[in-house]
């Protein structure tokens, strides 16, 4: 079917393998439908380079309008992006330091801007420096493709069919939707028709560490709402919640009893009636309530034998379960036994700097394996915070990863467990959406859990200012922009390359008229 027309004579059709792209003379090009994913990874850089683009044509506008010709501006862009693209040795330069002064009157903006200008890093940053990857100049229609197709990692002289790709991807939400519902048909389909004599081998995996590292994340890469049943843990979870129990429900005016099963029964019921399926059983936060106790007798089911099956069976003492079983899932009970099937595996989480944990005992973890979860800021939720600092009143700007890495560093010093650290993830991306999202987060959560969670033995003065006492008075300061943290944090966190100072940031200045424009902005900005 075709999803999107290139333009009025010429359309993309999708094939299950490949897509042609058919011209106004019915002469097509293929490329392989992995093309699709360029597509919904790379529309938005399509779509921020035209923005940029735009403001280039502005830009170039306001200079022509100073008097500069045609012919001197585009001599000007055939030298950029150049570290000096302000010289004040050249008119034409100054004119365009004006004009992104007059177009951009946000310093953050403009800042990006001139990187954009004057950082020929920008776009393909990840290419070699050598002379044959230098790339093209501002003034080639072209450079905006290049960067698309160096962004994909693929060899520019093929590119320009699948930038068709992402441009069509970039102006059709409607096309970014079909290929999202896509994506989940494909999981489905592939976890449906797996072969029967292809080997599952199951297991027992405990996903374990530092509140936010992604344990949940880990997991939901091998499983699916498709394909998994989800619970999560708690002091009051009981064996009856977990594997079911006998429960009344109404019948019009008349109270009957059935039996309700639980998500390890359900689990185990979907596995042995779709034996080609890998069903998985994910229990959240399982160090929150006596896991021992809620697995009861199936306990002994958690060996495993080589095959993934489980290694022993186990008598059913409750008759409604064994009767759901019979009814349910008939192979699943032999000899009024039960047994784990050899796709079925049960993955777990476990925060163990929690306070309302409960220990698991020697014998029900030993049937498990115990994956770490480490802490790696590499991938994080973009955003920053705004620091209240002792010497100037209008404190730093720092991103999250920057301040969550100096806060680990200073605990970990201070001898705290590793698991008592912050995790790329303690924050969503949604908390750190803007400055009032920042800053709830911070006092709401990030300060509320050092204080009360890992400092509370009075080991506040590791992070804090000495004049903080209590944790009302820690919010009383931040609020009112006092300093919060002790001169020892202060001085690491404004050592980070990817603070700002906000008396900068908020300053009228003019633009520098010489020097490396590349060093006027933090090297940690987040890219076009």
């Amino acid at each position: 079917m075709a999803l999107e027309k290139v333009d009025a004579k010429s359309s993309i059709v999708v094939h299950p393998f490949s897509i042609q792209m058919i011209n106004s003379d019915h002469i097509r090009a293929d490329l392989p439908t992995s093309s699709l994913w360029y597509g919904d990874c790379f529309h938005l850089l399509s779509a921020a380079l035209d923005e940029y683009k735009d403001k280039l044509e502005e830009l170039k506008q306001l200079v022509k309008e100073q008097g500069a010709t045609p012919g001197e501006i585009s001599e000007y862009l055939k030298k950029l992006p150049s570290a000096d693209w302000n010289s004040a040795n050249d008119p034409i330069a100054q004119s365009f330091v004006k004009a992104v002064a007059q177009l951009f009157p946000e310093q953050e903006e403009k800042l990006l801007f001139i990187k954009f200008l004057s950082d020929k890093n920008w776009w393909f940053k990840q290419q070699k420096q050598s002379s044959a990857t230098q790339g093209k100049t501002l003034d080639r229609s072209d450079v905006y493709d290049s960067c698309l197709a160096l962004a994909c990692r693929v060899v520019v002289n093929n590119s320009a069919k699948l930038l068709n790709v992402i441009k069509a991807f970039k102006s059709s939400p409607a096309l970014r939707t079909r290929f999202s519902e896509l994506q989940k048909q494909e999981e489905t389909m592939i976890t449906a028709t797996r072969s029967a004599t292809e080997q599952v081998c199951a297991e027992n995996v405990i996903y374990y560490g530092a509140p936010g590292v992604g344990k949940s994340h880990q997991i939901e890469q091998k499983c699916h709402d498709a394909n998994s049943f989800k619970m999560v843990f708690h002091p009051d979870t009981q064996y009856s919640d977990f594997v079911g129990c006998l429960k009344p429900s109404m019948l019009k005016d008349t109270v009957s009893y059935a039996f309700r099963p639980g998500p390890f029964t359900r689990a185990i019921v979907r596995a042995y009636n779709e034996p080609d399926t890998h069903i998985y059983l994910v229990i959240e936060e399982i160090n929150r309530a006596a896991a021992a106790a809620v697995f009861g007798e199936i306990f002994l089911l958690l060996d495993r034998d080589n095959t993934g099956a489980g290694k022993y069976a186990v008598t059913l003492s409750d008759p409604d379960l064994l009767q759901h079983f019979n009814t349910e899932a008939p192979s699943a009970i032999v000899n009024e036994k039960l047994r784990l099937p050899p796709n079925l595996s049960i993955y777990a989480t476990m925060n163990s700097s929690d306070q309302a944990v409960m220990p698991l005992d020697t014998a029900f973890k030993r049937r498990w394996r115990f994956e770490y979860v480490a802490i790696d800021f590499s991938v994080s939720p973009a955003g920053e915070f705004i620091i209240p600092l002792s010497d100037t009143s209008e404190g730093i700007r720092i991103s999250w990863a920057n301040f969550a890495r100096e806060i680990n560093e200073a605990l970990e010093n201070s001898g705290i467990p590793e698991d008592r650290l912050l995790g790329p993830w303690f924050l969503s991306a949604n908390e750190l959406a803007d400055e009032q999202s920042s800053l709830n987060a911070l006092r709401g959560k990030v300060l509320l859990y050092l204080w009360d969670d890992v400092l509370r033995h009075g080991e506040q003065k590791v992070l804090f200012h000495s004049d903080i006492k209590n944790f009302g008075n820690l919010v009383s300061r931040l609020n009112s922009h006092q300093p919060i943290f002790n001169q020892k944090i202060e001085d690491k966190l404004k050592a980070k390359d990817s603070t700002i100072r906000l008396a900068d940031n908020e300053s009228n200045a003019e633009l520098p008229t010489d020097g490396n424009a590349a060093d006027q902005f933090p090297a940690d900005d987040q890219s076009l």
